[in-house]
């Protein structure tokens, strides 16, 4: 069904992130340029994400992006991070990019589905038509893989960017490029979509529980969606978003990279 007051919706985002910005008094004060000798600040708020894109318009979170960063032997992937409906590579990360950035891993962030190029509307995606926005993601990893050097990519996904991936997945030829794959409040709950009965999986892949049990449902989410995924294991990422959402983690000890 297509959105007839996008346009409307869209307007009453934009108005709603300024007005939450100038509340703020303290949480721009994360936003100061990062040493480079120096871990990058952590801010749990979720203001921070909107702060930084008013500050820099289009641009990247410290740590994010950077496309001549290369993967190590303890984290030999890099993070993908998919923001939900109405969030952007910057809104949606302003506590977890820092966080995995600070762990060793390469970050990236797309903003996917913006229904235009031009400032603010670029900067809320999540909008579009889902097959468009899979594209969006497909192309953004290649670029990443290209870049990088690695074969697959981790993807952390957060509610409407937890189904647009599967997708990818799914029907675009990216099951071999993914290992883990963590997802956030995910999407799935919905009735089925005409686009989710087209094919079969080209092949199963594992799937990373976003914490241990005790860490609650926020992230102990695991992919079952309608028979992609046969296996579950915690793995590098997750113990690092229990960190950013500040529930308990596990023992490095017990995860994988």
């Amino acid at each position: 069904m297509r959105r007839d007051h996008s346009g409307r919706w869209l307007a009453a985002l934009v108005i709603g992130a300024v007005l939450s910005v100038l509340s703020v008094s303290g949480a721009g004060s994360a936003l100061g340029a990062p040493r480079p000798d120096r871990p990058l600040p952590v801010a749990y708020d979720v203001r921070v994400g909107i702060l930084a894109e008013l500050a820099h318009p289009g641009g990247n979170l410290p740590g994010t992006n950077d496309f001549g960063c290369r993967p190590n032997a303890v984290h030999p992937r890099p993070v993908i991070l998919v923001h939900g409906s109405g969030g952007g590579r910057q809104t949606n990360w302003g506590a977890l990019a820092p966080v995995l950035h600070d762990a060793g891993y390469c970050v990236f962030a797309p903003t996917y589905g913006a229904i235009s190029d031009i400032w603010p509307a670029s900067a809320i995606g999540g909008i579009g038509p889902k097959v468009d926005s899979a594209w969006q993601i497909k192309l953004f990893a290649e670029k990443v893989l290209a870049a990088t050097g690695a074969r697959q990519v981790d993807i952390v996904g957060h509610s409407l960017g937890t189904e647009i991936p599967t997708y990818w997945l799914r029907y675009l030829g990216g099951a071999d490029e993914v290992d883990h794959y963590v997802s956030l409040a995910p999407y799935w709950r919905q009735g089925p979509d005409s686009d989710d009965t087209r094919a079969r999986p080209s092949r199963s892949s594992g799937v990373c529980w976003g914490s241990p049990a005790r860490s609650g449902p926020r992230v102990r989410n695991a992919l079952h969606h309608r028979g992609i995924w046969t296996s579950t294991r915690r793995c590098g990422p997750a113990r690092h978003i229990c960190r950013a959402s500040g529930t308990p983690t596990s023992s490095p000890a017990t995860t994988r990279s």
